[in-house]
């Protein structure tokens, strides 16, 4: 990875700046607290966004404003690339925005655990370092001043387990540690499969014992089968000659039901007979009295003849109303004409008497015409009302005529009335005859029909008693029936019961062997647990006597080697930038810095301010090349970022620094300094100068060749 530029907004002293990072060594000067550190964390954040309990976000963002931003450019696997996030403040605090990362030129927007997840894929940190994965950024790029002398003096433990992740050494403890706890699981699951093949003798035996009770159940069964048998054949034998007796009865209850029968049958003739007998009685009382009724019909026959001739002059009876009814309607016509000619008669009259001036011509009306007029209409008056009183009179005569005329009709209607009933009876007297001979025909039948049936009679009575002879011969059958019936009954009840004791005897046998089958599967399993006992215990002594012992070999040597490359490069940078020949250091088992003058140890305590920073400083760089060669494939190797890493340096501590320099041989180092004299060997100067809490530097990132240290004007602008 190799860092291109970097933009920051609204951060810290930063309010909008922009600075360029070329190749090669890269200083960062100016004054203390002028924003060198503030670039390094901003480029921190721009990675990995807000780091709990290291890198807060109240941290960066800029006192006053509501929002801040930092934009990196980066350069990894020959891609270029650009990260953005973004800070804002609100109620709950300062807080991460949606940010964005850029690969050539394919931009992707994301959440910060987002962005952070695909920073952490392009850095090619390993995924089971888990959140180790940031400790490796501090540990091989940048440290934090502060940070790099409080690895010396913390937890030596802590410390320890921190570079075991970080070296991937705790990958064969965590193999050792997952290896335990399968162990345990495969000894409980061996116990499990001992206990459930506890009982394998047990139900062995128990399976013996219920094989020799079902041999016993299959004896008793064919004993059982034996008596069976013995009982079926006098079953048999019982059998035909129930059937043989049975047919005998059959033929008895044959007579039986023809006894009931000839007995039903006679009760029934008799029954008739007595009905026939009955019914001549009553047909011969009612075609007496039907004869008698039959007598009366010469005076009924008489009676309609006389009311036919009455009856016959009814229509023209009825014509003649009608011609007075007419005439009578035709005088009213004429009457109210009349009347309705005389009141206009009258009202001309009246007029014409009280008329002084004719309306049309408006001449004078003379009292003579008037007269003559009045005169005229009188007479037309008195015609009108003696031809009226004419009429009144004939229609007063009509309607005595019309009243004779239709009482007539009323009785030719009443005498209709009275034919129809004489009519009715008539037929009736003829049904009667009818009925009279149907009588004398049913009487001639009734006399055949109580003969034939007193004959019945006595073939019934005969036949009752030839079978009552026939089944007192059959009451011996019955007697031999019912013994036959009692002895088949005790053989059919012992029968049943054999059977059923069979039934039992087979359901217990079955019910013995299906308890085998469920032993010889529970058997069959405890079998398979003792042999999966038996295999897990050759796994356990597997893995306690070679996988284990062989995982602590590896992580030794493995551990053996770290050490030896730490301890290596540790000694030999404490080497260059210590100036005190007397000193040297070590790095021990637990890579703690161990620190010897004239043969004796001394603690870190009791170093100079300088010495502390010798010891840090090469422990920080050993530190980065053992991880940048172990931790595979990180692209984080050819960067460093050194945060006042000269700290209580002398002025020969700081020429030893040119040389430790050169043999980091990274492509890109940044380093933070407000020494000077560092300016003299480093590629590149970025000078920054702080006023009124606002950070600023000179256009472009003022690059300056090796051993060049002019100054120019700043400017405030970007």
């Amino acid at each position: 990875m190799l860092i291109k530029a970097v933009r920051l907004h609204n951060i810290r002293s930063y309010v909008h700046q922009r600075v360029e990072f070329p190749l090669g060594s890269t200083l960062l000067a100016g004054d203390v607290g002028s924003g060198k550190s503030t670039i390094l964390l901003a480029i921190e954040f721009a990675l990995f966004g807000i780091l709990r309990g290291t890198l807060e976000g109240s941290t960066l963002l800029r006192y006053g404003t509501d929002s801040g931003s930092v934009e990196v450019e980066l350069e990894i696997d020959e891609k270029n690339i650009i990260l953005k996030r973004t800070l804002k403040r609100g109620k709950n605090g300062i807080t991460q925005e949606h940010g964005f990362i850029i690969i050539d030129g394919v931009k992707t927007e994301g959440t910060h655990t987002e962005i952070k997840a695909r920073v952490l894929e392009l850095l090619g940190y390993p995924r089971e370092l888990g959140r180790s994965k940031d400790l490796i950024y501090r540990f091989t790029v940048y440290t934090p001043q502060e940070d790099m002398k409080r690895i010396l003096s913390e937890d030596k433990e802590i410390r320890l387990e921190t570079l075991r992740k970080v070296f991937q050494i705790d990958k064969y403890k965590r193999v050792t540690e997952n290896a335990e706890v399968v162990l345990r699981e495969l000894k409980n699951l061996r116990k499990e499969n001992l206990i459930r093949c506890e009982s394998l003798e047990e139900e062995t035996e128990r399976k013996k014992e219920l094989e020799k009770k079902i041999d016993e159940i299959k004896k008793q069964i064919m004993e059982l089968d034996v008596e069976i048998k013995s009982v079926t054949e006098k079953e048999e034998h019982l059998g035909k000659n129930l059937q043989e007796i049975e047919s005998e009865m059959c033929i008895m209850q044959e007579l039986k039901a023809r006894l009931g029968s000839v007995m039903a049958t006679l009760q029934e003739k008799n029954r008739l007979t007595n009905a026939l007998k009955k019914e001549f009685a009553i047909t011969q009382e009612g075609m007496k009295n039907k004869k008698k009724k039959l007598e009366l019909g010469d005076d009924v026959k008489k009676r309609i003849y006389e009311l036919d001739e009455k009856i016959k002059h009814k229509e023209k009876i009825k014509e003649h109303i009608k011609e007075l009814e007419h005439s009578m309607q035709d005088i009213q016509r004429t009457i109210s004409q009349h009347e309705i000619l005389v009141r206009e008669a009258s009202k001309r009259k009246n007029m014409i008497e009280t008329l002084d001036k004719c309306p049309t011509c408006e001449q004078i009306v003379s009292r003579e015409y008037k007269q003559g007029i009045s005169i005229r209409q009188e007479s037309t008056i008195n015609e009108l009302k003696s031809h009226a009183g004419s009429l009144e009179a004939n229609k007063k005569r009509n309607e005595v005529q019309l009243k004779e005329i239709k009482s007539q009709l009323d009785e030719i209607i009443e005498s209709e009335r009275i034919l129809a009933r004489l009519t009715a009876e008539d037929k009736l007297i003829d049904e009667i005859a009818k009925e009279i001979l149907a009588l004398e025909e049913r009487v001639k039948i009734n006399n055949e029909q109580i003969e034939n049936l007193i004959a019945e009679n006595e073939k019934l009575t005969m036949e009752r008693a030839e079978i009552d002879i026939k089944l007192k011969d059959f009451e011996e059958t019955a007697s031999r029936q019912k013994d036959l019936k009692e002895k088949m009954e005790t053989i059919l009840v012992r029968e049943k019961e054999l059977l059923v004791k069979k039934a039992m005897l087979t359901k217990e046998d079955e019910s013995l062997k299906a308890m085998i089958d469920i032993i010889n599967a529970d058997v069959e399993e405890m079998e398979k647990n003792k042999e999966q006992a038996s295999m897990l215990l050759e796994k356990i002594s597997w893995i306690t006597n070679y996988f284990i012992p062989v995982m602590d070999l590896i992580e030794r040597n493995v551990m053996l080697k770290t050490h030896s490359q730490f301890n290596q490069y540790f000694r030999n940078w404490f080497s260059v930038l210590m100036e005190e020949e007397t000193i040297t250091a070590r790095i021990d088992e637990e890579f703690t810095p161990v620190i010897e003058q004239n043969g004796y140890e001394v603690s870190i305590e009791n170093l100079s301010g300088g010495e502390k920073t010798s010891c840090a400083l090469a422990y920080r760089l050993a530190l980065a090349k053992v991880v940048n060669d172990i931790v595979s494939p990180i692209r984080t190797q050819d960067l460093i970022i050194l945060d006042e890493p000269t700290d209580g340096f002398s002025s020969e501590q700081l020429d030893r620094i040119k040389d430790v320099l050169d043999q980091l041989n990274f492509k890109q180092v940044i380093i933070v300094s407000h020494e000077s004299k560092i300016e003299s060997f480093v590629d590149n100067i970025v000078r920054l100068k702080k006023s009124e809490n606002k950070t600023e530097l000179y256009t472009g990132a003022v690059v300056y060749p090796h051993g060049n240290t002019s100054i120019p004007s700043l400017n405030s602008g970007l």
